[in-house]
């Protein structure tokens, strides 16, 4: 989260890594983001959480929709942080609590 002049609380979200220099996938939201707009977010920006073809389909998927509408009120809530990364956010498998990011 960054926190723009004109915009407000902007979110990006994406892999990570070298994927955002390789395939470029990252994108923007502007805050506040409702939890539609994170599941649609979140299924577009990383597509295998969802897919029939990693034999996990929406693994991890509901925590990473969390995690998104917490940083969004969080960057909300209070205007005075100008700027968060949560990386890399980790994703724990199932009934092991929520994702989590580690600061790096």
């Amino acid at each position: 989260m960054s926190r723009d002049p004109q915009f407000g609380p902007l979110l990006m979200f994406g892999l990570g890594g070298i994927y955002v220099e390789v395939l470029k996938d990252v994108s923007f939201r502007v805050a506040p983001v409702s939890r539609r707009d994170a599941e649609r977010w979140s299924g577009r920006s990383v597509p295998g959480l969802s897919s029939p073809h990693t034999g996990e389909a929406n693994r991890g998927r509901g925590a990473i929709v969390e995690a998104l509408i917490q940083v969004s009120r969080l960057s909300c809530d209070f205007p005075e942080i100008q700027e968060t990364r949560h990386q890399p956010l980790l994703v724990l498998p199932k009934g092991k609590g929520i994702a989590r990011s580690i600061a790096g």
